[in-house]
């Protein structure tokens, strides 16, 4: 077809043309959008399944940070392709994600909050005492839930596990800080635990 023909009959052919094929789009697009929804939320729930709920008593604890981490940007991704469309069953489910995702958040030396078997050096007596310390926090009040500062329980209230849980709840520390800080006192009580057994026993063998 000439381009530049100007005839009433090839104006409205060409006319009809364009519509025609702007409607044949916008068709294939609400088709394809439609088909990768499903696509993604069969995927998010394969790889759920498969990386965050088999094998999660042997898994390495960074291994299932990133594991959550790529859970969560498909979830994201999930809801970009679906906006208009709620749906409880995988909000739900990415709540969880997102609360267990937390546990695993990368630490530098203690692995605190971590599911799954026990790391030993966790099980080191003065860890675990400083550890128990921090967490006689029964005769505080509950903060309020905010959910800008984290993930919330499954009440939609706070997750408080420690004091500094509850400073960073209730005074809206950065959560980054609060961790980093949680690490340090834990290993300074513990230090500071060692010394005092280890100033004891060398009393002890000084009096022998």
């Amino acid at each position: 077809m000439d381009p530049n023909s100007s005839g009433r009959g090839v104006r409205q052919f060409k006319t009809y043309l364009l519509h025609r094929l702007e409607k044949d789009e916008k068709d294939t697009q609400r088709r394809l959008a439609s088909t990768d929804a499903k696509e993604i939320q069969r995927f998010y729930e394969h790889y759920c399944k498969k990386y965050l709920e088999e094998g999660l008593q042997t898994r390495k604890p960074d291994e299932m940070a990133r594991y959550y981490q790529i859970a969560s940007v498909l979830y994201d991704v999930l809801k970009t392709v679906t906006p208009d469309k709620p749906n409880s069953e995988y909000d739900q489910y990415a709540k969880g994600v997102e609360k267990e995702k937390a546990s695993f958040s990368h630490y530098n030396i203690l692995p605190l909050n971590i599911s799954g078997p026990t790391q030993p050096v966790m099980e080191i007596p003065e860890i675990k005492a400083a550890v128990a310390l921090l967490r006689k926090i029964n005769n505080l009040p509950t903060p309020r839930p905010d959910t800008t500062n984290g993930p919330q329980g499954i009440d939609d209230g706070p997750i408080v596990r420690d004091l500094l849980d509850w400073l960073w709840q209730t005074f809206g520390f950065q959560k980054g800080n609060v961790e980093n800080q949680k690490e340090h006192l834990i290993l300074l009580l513990a230090n500071i635990d060692m010394r005092g057994s280890g100033n004891v026993h060398q009393g002890e063998r000084q009096n022998h």
